[in-house]
């Protein structure tokens, strides 16, 4: 079960500015998030009179439609239920890992530095990203236009930034700790595990090591649910049928399923590797048990013929029992989930990527 981690966390400054009976849980912080962001966007939007109202501003012949902030619909869907449970299951998956201590795994946290790092690619990646918006011809509560030309940034643009530049930077910052995380796992051996083929959680006492992983894609898959949200938001509004955030979904495909993937394939491994040795230890107990020799051979007289070949049956119904004990850290109907949902990601992808790479090979008719 997830605890809280108690105190200011120096490494997030964050959340080291929220009250410590918030960041003690990743759901206040999120619902925090959630309901700051919506409400002091939607507040500025009212004041400025850009919530319900459309406004009109002729400029140089043409008449521009400024389109109140109930119209961006995605970006009102995201700060009130995708990025605060994105930011849910990022923090939980920190916390699930800085919780592995008692299972002999020792996972770093994201440090000062790092935070900073985080904070400042989010900050420009922002900017960057909406110098487009100063650029283009469509306008609403966000980025308006003035009667002399000049493009404006409203005090619920300037609020809107704010809060995607917080869900970025929690989305860069949880990528990174699910990077550590991976490298962590990915170190290691069958003997750092212990396997309980028994164990309640039905995935040999292992779940425990790939639920980060786990929470980690469920926050990938809001974020995909983002990227739709925008396609739909590019179609009805901008009428961009071929929206290059096809390529921003590649980049997503290529970081958000490797981190899922390899710790659990990795722990799939271990726990063969565990399964084998339970297995070998034994038959070789049986084969103690029962008189045989290291060649196999029948130590037994005649007389303990029959009590020793009901031994060996035994030993055949533990083994195949043991080949059906878990040999995955997840369920199978999570995995069954997660593995149904990257198909569907990665499908229409490939319609797209598959033409390319074919005509970048020559195999394309002339």
């Amino acid at each position: 079960m997830l605890t809280a981690t108690r105190g200011a966390r120096p490494s997030d400054p964050l959340q080291a500015m929220l009250p410590q009976s918030i960041r003690e849980s990743p759901k206040k912080v999120a619902a925090s998030y959630g309901g700051i962001a919506l409400l002091s966007t939607v507040a500025a939007a009212c004041f400025e009179g850009r919530f319900v109202h459309e406004g009109r501003v002729d400029w140089n012949g043409v008449t521009y439609t400024i389109h109140p902030l109930w119209f961006n619909f995605s970006t009102l869907i995201d700060f009130a239920i995708l990025n605060p449970l994105m930011i849910m299951y990022l923090l939980r998956a920190t916390e699930r890992a800085a919780q592995l201590r008692p299972y002999g795994i020792k996972v770093r946290r994201v440090r000062l530095p790092e935070t900073i790092g985080c904070m400042m690619a989010a900050a420009i990646t922002i900017a960057l990203y909406f110098q487009g918006f100063l650029r283009g011809t469509y306008f609403d509560a966000i980025v308006a236009i003035r009667a002399d030309g000049s493009r404006l940034i409203t005090v619920t643009g300037w609020l809107a930034f704010l809060w995607t530049t917080v869900i970025l930077y929690y989305l860069i910052k949880g990528v990174a700790e699910q990077l550590i995380f991976t490298c962590t796992i990915l170190k290691l051996g069958p003997a750092a595990i212990s396997y309980d083929p028994l164990h309640e959680d039905q995935s040999g006492g292992l779940r425990a090591l790939a639920e980060p992983a786990l929470d980690f894609l469920q926050a990938m898959a809001l974020l995909f649910i983002a990227f739709i949200l925008f396609f739909v938001y590019d179609i009805l509004i901008f009428k961009i049928h071929e929206s290059r955030r096809l390529w921003a979904i590649a980049v997503y495909a290529a970081i958000a399923f490797p981190l899922f993937l390899l710790p659990v394939l990795h722990l799939h491994h271990l726990m063969k590797e565990k399964r084998r040795e339970l297995h070998a230890h034994a038959l070789a107990a049986f084969k103690k048990q029962c008189g045989l020799d290291e060649g196999g051979s029948a130590l037994w007289d005649a007389g303990s013929y029959k009590e020793s070949l009901e031994q060996i049956v035994a030993a055949r119904e533990i083994g195949t029992w043991l080949s059906t004990t878990p040999a995955w850290p997840l369920p199978t109907a999570t995995l069954v989930r997660a593995g149904t949902y990257m198909i569907g990601v990665l499908a229409p992808l490939a319609t797209k990527v598959a033409p390319l790479v074919i005509e970048a090979l020559g195999f394309s008719s002339p």
